[in-house]
Formats: structure tokens, sequence, C-alpha cells
């Protein structure tokens, strides 16, 4: 685990700028459906994350996943949100969005 990310959440943020953009695991599809969440609140909630919302970096827990993983704690339309992203040869990637 690092406290320092290892990614920066500017570029993140303009990798997921728009609904069309959005590349999610299907956790973090199923867990923003059941908040009611629709694309326009996820790359919403992605775009009003600051640096203060960072959490965590750690390394990833699944052997499906190779690259480190920056976790921000936010809340975003009263409900207290963990979103996950990695990066890895494939591009950037939410592994986790949820309440908290």
């Amino acid at each position: 685990m690092s406290n320092e990310p290892k990614y920066c959440l500017k570029d993140l943020q303009k990798t997921f700028d728009r609904p069309v953009k959005l590349r999610m695991t299907q956790t973090a599809i199923q867990t923003q459906y059941d908040l009611h969440f629709k694309d326009e609140d996820v790359v919403a909630a992605i775009q009003a994350l600051s640096e203060g919302d960072f959490y965590k970096s750690m390394q990833p827990i699944n052997l499906e996943f190779t690259a480190w993983q920056d976790v921000y704690k936010s809340k975003f339309k009263g409900v207290r949100l963990y979103i996950k992203f990695q990066v890895d040869s494939r591009g950037a990637v939410i592994i986790s969005f949820k309440e908290q």
C-alpha cells in the first residue's frame, strides 16, 4: 500500500469525461446500478473528485490485474463513494464504484 497516487487524477478525469468513454468491470457496473446511478452520474462523480479525496494506492489482490490501483473516497449525491482505478496496457479501468 502507498500513500501516494500512482496515476494522475486529472488524466483519469480526462479519460472518463463522457459516458461513452467509461470502461468498468462488471462488478463496478453492477454496484453502479445498485446505487441507481446512470453513466452520467459516474462521469460527474469522477469529475468531482479532488486530490484530497485520494485514500490509498494498493497492489492488486486479484491475479487477473497486474497494475497498481488508486482508491478515492468521496461524497456524491449524498452517497459516500469508494472508487478504484487501475491503468494497465489496455488503458484505464474503473475497478470499483460502490458505496463505502
